[in-house]
This record gives C-alpha cells, structure tokens and sequence, in this order.
C-alpha cells in the first residue's frame, strides 16, 4: 500500500504543482489523492515532460506501472524496475544486464553510509539505531498538512454542559482485520456515550452500515481542503487503531490524521501506540487510553478547555513548512560539517 501511494504521489505530483494557483484543478487533484489513498492495486500509463529555457532542457518520459500490495513493476523507456516483496530487480535494455538489489542491504547502506537520516518518530529511530549505529545528524519529520490548507480562523468552543462530546474520524477504513478494521473498536468507542462521526477516505458500505446499528454518523469522503473545513466543527480527533495483527508497526508510527487533527484544533484522543502515546502526551494535545471502551470517560475527565487551548497554540508548528524550515537547518548543519572536514583534512 505505502508503494501505491508513493507511486501515485510521483505521478501527480507534476500536476498538483502546477494546481496550486487554479482552484479547480486543485479540487480535481485533491479528490484523486483522497481516492488514492485507499488503492491497494492500480495500473497506469504515464508521460512526463521537463523544459527549461534557461538550461536548454526538453526531456520527455514515457512509461507503465503496475502495483498490488507491496509488489510492482515500473517500465520507463530503458529500464523496467521490479519489486515482488523480497527482491528488487532492475534490467536494463540499454547492457541487457539485471542487477538484483536486496532490500536489507540497500537498508543498511542507506544508512550507515548517510550523512543525516530523517525518520518519522523517535521509535523507528531507536529501531535504526539499534541496528546500525547512527549518524551525528538525526531529525524526526513526520507527515503534516499543508498552512494553506489549515483554517486560519477556528469556531468559538461551544460544548454546552452534558451535552456529548463529538469524535470524528477521518482517513482510511478497512474489514480485513488490518490496523485499519475499527468495526469494533467504533462500536465500542460509540457505546461508551460518545457522538462519534466517521469519515472515510473512501466509501465503505460496511461502516456506512456500522454506524446506523451503532447509532453513529457516516459522511461520503470530500477533498482534503473540504475536510479541514468541517473538522473544526467537532471536539475531538480519534486516532486509535486496531493492533492485533501489526503492533509492531503502530508502535513506530504518527499518522497524517493525528496532524490534521491538530491542524483543525481538535484535541488528540488516541490508544496506546508508543509513537503516538509519546507524542499526544508529551507535547500536551490530548488523551491515551487503553481501551476504546474508556473513551468518554476519558474525555470527561479531561480538562477539554485547557487542552483545546493548547492545541490551538501550537497547531501551526506541525506544518509541512515549518518541516521543510527544519530540514534546510539539518542540510545546512551536514554542509557545515562538510566544509570543516575539508578544512581539517590534510594536504
């Protein structure tokens, strides 16, 4: 899945650049980047074409993909790239010669033979490191939403005494038992007396479904920039996923959502997945709980005002802008200690 997406945000990332200054071609690229995110298998043929008058440069691409999962064959003009999980296999029309990379290697090489590595938590750092070793420069840069998409202004804070606290989650879904399948942790979140909104990715009849018996709200997917609108809207963001299967993976990650939520102003309420636990509890936006079934006694233990607060200071510091800021400072710090290694190097 994460191949999918990454191959469907090269692709459109062309298109999306040129977006920026055109509100309806913005729209059309934010409606298929929601629908991506959801894909697990997709063809495409593509074509690229880069000019620079200055350079004197006009260089025109063409070429396939094909992605399921984690495995996919990329074909450009002279070389086909493929991936079937284990092995990554690169040929060559030009030498008519395969060279087979494996994934563990290429790992470790990317990392002991970098100047700087980035990752997006403390925990798979500590994972890096305890197998590798680490470089002197390190940074954690997780995904965040775009300042231009964030609401400049948010909604007075107008809970009333008793009334119930609205919880909304947006992003993907799924019902095959992944990190994604919240059936039951829905049901369970909802039956704990909380006014629970789900919002989906992409339409999934069975939670539409779910959250009729549940006694829940289900809304059909928008654009990311009509998501950000409506987010303010409610008190709380869920960000608790199904671990039975992929601890190990949940443990290491910060999902975009927890960001977004951030970004509308809403408090963080989440399960105990270490990167997350870390993270909502250590800068202060929310709640940890241990099981869904605790979430509105949680929140009405919570002093919600206080954190609402709290994260309406800081939510312009989780922006892909102030990410980029820090990674010009971590590029300028190896380039700095570049130029005094080459200073010290004898002659």
């Amino acid at each position: 899945m994460k191949n999918a997406l990454l191959l469907a945000a090269l692709l459109l990332a062309p298109i999306a650049s040129r977006a920026q200054d055109d509100p309806k071609a913005k729209a059309i690229v934010d409606r298929l980047m929601a629908q991506a995110k959801g894909w697990t298998s997709f063809e495409a043929d593509f074509s690229s074409r880069l000019q620079s008058a200055k350079d004197k440069l006009d260089v025109k691409q063409e070429g396939n993909m094909k992605v399921k999962g984690k495995r996919f064959r990329l074909v450009l003009d002279k070389n086909t790239i493929i991936n079937d999980g284990a092995v990554l296999y690169t040929y060559s029309k030009e030498t008519n010669e395969v060279t087979l990379n494996d994934p563990a290697e290429m790992e470790r090489r990317a990392i002991t033979e970098s100047d700087a590595v980035v990752t997006v938590s403390d925990e798979v750092l500590a994972q890096i490191e305890a197998r590798y070793g680490m470089p002197a420069n390190t940074m954690i840069l997780p995904n965040a939403p775009l300042a231009r998409d964030i609401p400049v202004t948010l909604p007075a804070l107008d809970r009333g005494p008793g009334a119930r606290p609205r919880v909304v989650y947006q992003g993907s879904l799924s019902d095959n038992g992944s990190h994604y399948d919240l059936r039951e942790i829905f049901a369970a979140v909802a039956r704990s007396g909380v006014d629970l909104t789900i919002r989906p990715s992409r339409p999934h009849h069975e939670y539409a479904e779910l959250a009729s018996s549940i006694g829940a709200h289900y809304h059909d997917p928008v654009a990311p920039h009509e998501l950000m609108a409506v987010l303010p809207r409610y008190d709380w963001g869920w960000a608790g996923f199904n671990a039975s299967i992929n601890r190990a993976h949940i443990d290491t990650a910060l999902p975009n959502k927890a960001f977004e939520y951030l970004a509308a102003g809403l408090p963080i309420i989440a399960l105990r997945h270490k990167a997350l636990e870390r993270f909502v509890e250590g800068e202060g936006v929310g709640v940890v709980i241990d099981d869904p079934a605790d979430a509105a006694r949680a929140i009405a233990d919570a002093d919600w005002r206080a954190l609402r607060a709290r994260v309406r200071e800081v939510r312009m510091d989780f922006t892909a802008e102030r990410n980029a800021q820090r990674l010009a400072g971590l590029y300028n710090r190896v380039l700095s200690s570049r130029r005094d290694a080459d200073v010290a190097a004898p002659v």
